[in-house]
């Protein structure tokens, strides 16, 4: 990535792009700064201006640094689309952020969203967003590793089966795989304490040490999401 600066992140909604970059920067000891639309577009266009500036500069002083932006076509649509003058001011203040990036800084975007197409293309011009990365649904070997990283602080029982998850969920994407591990917890927890469910009560430590999520749990939860 010696003459890029940074990364566009594409493939459905669900698919695990989110998760990836998370992954990474949690594995690697890499600062994340995560940006939506909301978050950018203020009512005001010298402050949504500002955050852009305020956000570069903090990925700076805790390189390496990732800033990670959501739906990047929203902020910054294809050249087809009509545009406010808002929208052309900060296009233009991101493309220029992204331009004095130098390597030196340490400091990597990745934009994700579901098209590259619908992005742009002044953003993913050579030098700046320029590698263009798709993420399909998982494969099996994908989808084990996705169960393993939303299960790692989770207490299975000893009939819980990685592998065997990982081939019933053909076709999932890593969105349907976190919804079935959430689900599969909050089975457990109904069957150990039903009533502190049902009265919203906070469970103690001691409690939560006697949980584990077994394989009825899992499929408690794949029954209820239909998936």
């Amino acid at each position: 990535m010696e003459n890029s600066s940074g990364i566009i992140l594409y493939g459905p909604s669900g698919c695990g792009k989110t998760l990836l970059i998370e992954t990474i920067a949690s594995e690697n000891n890499i600062y994340l700064i995560s940006l939506n639309v909301a978050e950018i577009f203020s009512k005001f266009v010298d402050e949504s201006a500002e955050k852009l500036r305020t956000v570069f500069e903090e990925a700076k002083l805790n390189a390496p640094s990732i800033i990670h932006i959501l739906h990047i076509g929203k902020i910054a649509p294809k050249f087809d689309q009509a545009y406010s003058a808002f929208q052309r001011l900060i296009i233009s203040q991101l493309i220029s952020l992204i331009d004095n990036l130098s390597p030196e800084s340490k400091v990597v975007i990745i934009g994700e969203d579901i098209s590259y197409e619908d992005i742009n293309q002044l953003l993913y011009s050579p030098g700046r967003l320029d590698i263009k990365i798709n993420v399909d649904k998982p494969n099996e070997s994908d989808r084990l590793e996705i169960f393993k990283i939303y299960l790692k602080n989770m207490p299975l029982d000893d009939d819980i089966i990685l592998d065997e998850l990982a081939n019933k969920t053909e076709g999932f994407s890593g969105g349907n795989i976190m919804t079935i591990c959430r689900e599969a917890a909050k089975n457990a927890i109904k069957r150990h304490y039903p009533e502190i469910l049902q009265n919203k009560q906070t469970l103690t430590e001691n409690e939560l040490n006697v949980i584990k999520i077994n394989s009825d749990d899992f499929s408690k939860a794949f029954s209820d999401i239909g998936v």
